[in-house]
C-alpha cells in the first residue's frame, strides 16, 4: 500500500514531457487524419462540416477532446513528409460522373499508413455521401490507429509483467517494458508507469460470477473493492474509486469468438481532488465460473488524454482478435 500512496501523491503536483514508448516511422501524431484536396478549402462550411464529422467528442474524458484533429492541404502542396503522413483522406472531385464512393489504400506511400479516397461530382455530393458513412469512416481510422499501437506494444513489451498477467488470469495482454508491478495478489494485479508527467496504469482483478455484468453498478462495486484495498491516494483514508458525478457506460462486444464487456468512465480520489479516465474489459474465463478484468487508467492533470486512453485500449486488446 505505501506504493500506492507515493505514486499518486508524487504526481499531484506533475509537469513536463510525455513519455514514449516506441517511435514509428510515420509522420504527424496520432489522431490525427490529413484531408487533400484540389482546392484549399480550409475556412470554407465544407471544411468546416469535415471537422465536425471527426471531432465528434471522444467519450469519457474529464475534458472535451475531439476523437480526431483534422489538418486541411491542397493537392500542390501534398509533397515530401506530407506523403508519409499517418491518416490521409484525399477527396476527388470527377465531374463526369454523378455517383460517388469510398476506398481505402493501405501503406499507399508509407508502411502502416491509412488512405481514404473519396469521389463525387460536387462538394455538396462528397459531403453528404461522407455523412452518410460517417461511422464507417470514423471506425477505419480507429480501427487502424489501435492496431499501430499494438504492434508497438508488441514490439516493446515486457515479458515478465506479461507472463504474470497471463498466468494470474488467463488473458493475453502485451505490457510495455516502461510500466513497473505495483500489486500483485491472486484476484489482482497493478501495474503502472509513473513519471513526473503522468500515472498511467493496469489493473486486473477477478470476481466468482459464471455471468458477464448487464449493469455497470455491478463492475463499479467489485473495482471500488479491490482499488479501495490495493490502491489508495497521496493522504491517510484516501483511495482510488469510480467517480459518482457521471455514471460509466456499459457495452457489450463481441470480438470474433469472444463477448467482452466494455466500460468506459471516469475515476477519482475519495476524500482527495484528483482524478482522470478509465477503460475496462470484462470476460468470462474458460471454465465460467469467474469474470476477469482487465483496466487502463491514466492521470495527467497538465495534459490531453484521449491519446493515453487510446494507448491503454490498444494494450487490453493486444491479444484480441478483431
Amino acid at each position: 500500500m505505501a506504493c500506492g500512496v507515493l505514486c499518486l501523491a508524487m504526481l499531484h503536483a506533475c509537469k513536463g514531457n510525455r513519455a514514449a514508448v516506441y517511435e514509428d516511422k510515420l509522420s504527424g501524431e496520432v489522431g490525427q487524419i490529413l484531408v487533400v484536396t484540389e482546392a484549399q478549402i480550409k475556412g470554407e462550411p465544407f471544411a468546416d462540416s469535415i471537422k465536425a464529422l471527426f471531432g465528434e467528442e471522444y467519450p469519457y474524458l474529464p475534458q472535451v477532446e475531439p476523437k480526431f484533429d483534422v489538418i486541411f492541404m491542397p493537392v500542390k502542396n501534398f509533397t515530401g513528409v506530407f506523403r508519409s503522413f499517418r491518416n490521409i483522406v484525399v477527396i476527388d472531385y470527377k465531374k463526369d460522373t454523378t455517383a460517388c464512393g469510398i476506398y481505402s489504400a493501405n501503406n499507399r506511400w508509407a508502411d502502416g499508413q491509412e488512405v481514404v479516397y473519396i469521389t463525387g461530382p460536387s462538394a455538396e455530393a462528397v459531403w453528404q455521401h461522407m455523412r452518410a458513412n460517417s461511422y464507417q469512416l470514423e471506425q477505419v481510422f480507429e480501427q487502424v490507429e489501435r492496431h499501430r499501437l499494438i504492434a508497438g506494444y508488441k514490439r516493446a513489451r515486457s515479458k515478465d509483467l506479461s507472463k504474470l498477467v497471463e498466468y494470474r488470469f488467463g488473458v493475453g495482454v502485451d505490457i510495455p517494458k516502461t510500466m513497473v508491478q505495483r500489486v500483485d495478489t491472486t484476484d489482482f494485479v497493478w501495474i503502472s508507469l509513473e513519471t513526473a508527467d503522468i500515472s498511467q496504469g493496469i489493473v486486473c482483478y477477478r470476481y466468482a460470477s459464471s455471468q458477464l455484468p448487464s449493469k455497470a453498478d455491478t463492475l463499479v462495486l467489485h473495482r471500488n473493492g479491490f482499488t479501495r484495498r490495493y490502491i489508495p491516494g497521496p493522504t491517510p483514508g484516501t483511495y482510488m474509486q469510480v467517480a459518482e458525478a457521471i455514471p460509466p457506460e456499459l457495452t457489450r462486444l463481441r470480438f470474433g469468438a469472444d463477448t467482452l464487456v466494455r466500460m468506459r468512465g471516469l475515476w477519482d480520489v475519495h476524500g482527495h481532488a484528483m482524478g482522470g479516465a478509465f477503460i475496462s474489459y470484462a470476460r468470462l474465463n474458460p471454465t465460467h465460473d469467474s469474470v476477469v478484468v482487465t483496466e487502463g487508467y491514466i492521470y495527467a492533470p497538465r495534459f490531453t488524454k484521449r491519446d493515453y486512453v487510446r494507448q491503454l485500449d490498444a494494450i487490453l486488446l493486444s491479444h484480441v482478435v478483431e
